[in-house]
């Protein structure tokens, strides 16, 4: 994950984002694991979304 829908639009508005928010979390649940690119990220889809750390990888971006 890179981003979120929460994110993108600084939280969820309408009905579309409800549904993208909502789909971001089922396919997070039922992920083995999560792969994000930053701490940062780690840290915001554990509170988005209640995800263990532990589930939550972090592979930064190589430059």
């Amino acid at each position: 994950m890179h981003a979120t829908e929460n994110g993108r639009n600084s939280g969820i508005h309408d009905d579309t984002q409800k549904y993208i928010n909502d789909t971001e979390w089922m396919l997070t649940y039922e992920a083995t694991e999560v792969i994000v690119n930053s701490n940062y990220m780690k840290c915001e889809m554990q509170r988005l979304f209640g995800l263990p750390f532990e589930k939550i990888s972090v592979i930064p971006n190589r430059n």
